[in-house]
């Protein structure tokens, strides 16, 4: 990796272990965690509040991790001086856009799985796949990933975990 990548990865290591931890820890969809302004984050109330597919607002509860994440990007990267609302920013001081996210997936997993192509949405997915592994239950996992049908989380979460059990 070149000197101005390594420089750049110090310069957003807390923006980037945010993001991942976010999507990882709540399971919202890229377009979902782009679109978080500052004043979306409830601190008060561990919440955040997330403009889902179809225009509708949303609340989704951030645990430990992900806000201990989120107040370390905000406290020690996140430029002050930005005139923008946006959350998360890129190098230029403006809303991150959904490219470059996909580049920061893909730049970090593929120094760690070299073998396999992972994506943003795979951060979903395992979301996904851990909340119904620890509570076996469709209709709460179906609920957290705003599915509007039911069939889609079951055939993406119950029929793949039966064929991992083999």
């Amino acid at each position: 990796s070149s000197e101005h990548q390594k420089k750049c990865n110090r310069e957003n290591q807390y923006r980037d272990t945010a993001l991942f931890t976010l999507m990882l820890n709540t399971g919202i969809r890229l377009s979902e965690c782009v679109g978080i302004d500052l004043t979306d984050v409830l601190w008060e109330e561990h919440k955040l509040v997330i403009h889902r597919k179809g225009g509708i607002d949303d609340i989704v509860f951030l645990n430990e991790n992900a806000e201990s994440a989120l107040r370390d990007y905000i406290r020690y990267e996140r430029a002050e001086d930005s005139d923008d609302s946006a959350l998360f920013l890129s190098n230029q001081k403006r809303r991150i856009t959904p490219r470059s996210v996909q580049r920061i997936v893909k730049k970090y997993t593929e120094s760690v799985v070299p073998d396999k192509n992972i994506h943003v949405h795979s951060l979903r997915k395992t979301f996904g796949d851990n909340l119904y592994q620890a509570t076996h239950d469709i209709k709460l996992t179906q609920q957290a990933l705003n599915h509007s049908d039911i069939s889609v989380t079951a055939a993406h979460y119950i029929t793949d975990n039966a064929e991992n059990k083999k």
